[in-house]
């Protein structure tokens, strides 16, 4: 056998939180690659061959200096029951934390022993059903119960992780970013939800549908200005971790939003197409040139987004027992470290 699993999990959380120090860049990146790597259980391998994993092969190297094994030039002891797939999810958690401004919640890692597929350096693996960014808030709510037997205030608390980060053009078709500090772990993404927002072709050559910051009188977001090149707002105040600018691109993308986004305030599901176009509108406001209708309230889903825009700690607090629990989706037996997460899950103490 080799060292204890709690040793263990303790030096690799410090390596990952120089890692990840010394480029903040990481952090929307891991926090993706650990959704994408556990949809249908986490197995500590992503394959780099479906476009919806477009861009995750930056984390994955990133994380080979320390997730590999000792063996492999890596700092996992072996017979020491960590896995790849354990140093992924530590290697989030840590992202988590270390992004976070006005609170300090905690991410531990309860559990180890995760399985593993044996595709190298955990690039292969199984294809994978990720939620298609046109989904309706019925489409969406189906999608997460199935993979990870989520409820509906579990499913608005996991999509804040979009406060985090932007799309690329060249992965994912679309591009912006969900909020003002993508590197923060905060409630904004909620706050953002509450502005008007007006769907529109994205940038060629996609051309994907996605919803654009309609910015009221005296918006925060007014005072913000976009370029294509040469963005200058980087580090301000209040705007998250300072980053070099030679790799902080995210601060240069326009505010957007996707339909799976949109569908945590607005019921978008009637009459929409599969190119994700949606046949409403998002206020009360049709004229000559735009008859359509407003879109409903998402019942069930916007008192989550009301109450997380208004609580930072409370959405922290839910969004950690969330990761925690599609953490934990594995086949494989688990080591346990400590308090499984049943014993501190506590979601409903602030039901709206």
């Amino acid at each position: 056998g080799g060292p204890p699993a709690e040793q263990v999990v303790t030096s690799l959380r410090a390596e990952l939180g120089e890692l990840i120090s010394a480029d903040y860049t990481l952090i929307p990146k891991l926090v993706r690659l650990i959704f994408h790597d556990c949809v249908g259980g986490c197995d500590g391998c992503v394959d780099l061959m479906d476009p919806d994993n477009a861009g995750l092969l930056v984390p994955i190297l990133a994380l080979k200096p320390v997730c590999s094994y000792a063996g492999e030039g890596g700092s996992i002891p072996e017979g020491s029951g960590v896995t790849r797939t354990d140093c992924w999810v530590l290697a989030s958690f840590v992202a988590c934390e270390l992004s976070q401004d006005t609170t300090q919640v905690g991410f531990p890692l309860y559990s180890v022993g995760r399985y593993e597929c044996d595709a190298e350096d955990g690039i292969g693996g199984p294809a994978r059903s990720l939620p298609a960014s046109t989904l309706s808030p019925r489409g969406l709510v189906d999608y997460f119960k199935a993979y990870f037997n989520l409820v509906d205030w579990e499913i608005v608390a996991l999509l804040g992780a979009h406060t985090l980060g932007g799309a690329d053009k060249e992965n994912s078709g679309y591009h912006g970013v969900w909020t003002t500090k993508p590197y923060t772990l905060d409630n904004e993404y909620y706050a953002s939800l509450e502005n008007v927002w007006s769907q529109k072709p994205g940038p060629e050559p996609n051309g994907l549908f996605q919803w654009e910051l309609v910015a009221p009188p005296g918006a925060v977001y007014e005072t913000r200005v976009y370029q294509d090149t040469g963005c200058p707002l980087l580090n301000l105040p209040g705007r998250g971790p300072p980053v070099p600018p030679t790799t902080d691109f995210d601060l240069c993308k326009p505010l957007f939003m996707l339909n799976a986004d949109i569908a945590l305030s607005k019921d978008i599901g009637y009459g929409l197409a599969d190119d994700g176009h949606v046949d409403c509108l998002w206020v009360d406001q049709p004229d000559y040139f735009d008859p359509r209708p407003p879109c409903p309230d998402t019942d069930g889903l916007i008192q989550w987004v009301l109450l997380y825009k208004d609580d930072n700690l409370l959405w922290v607090e839910h969004f950690q027992q969330v990761l925690l629990k599609i953490t934990d989706t594995v086949a494989a037996p688990l080591i346990n470290l400590g308090p499984p997460p049943g014993e501190t899950y506590d979601p409903l103490y602030a039901a709206p």
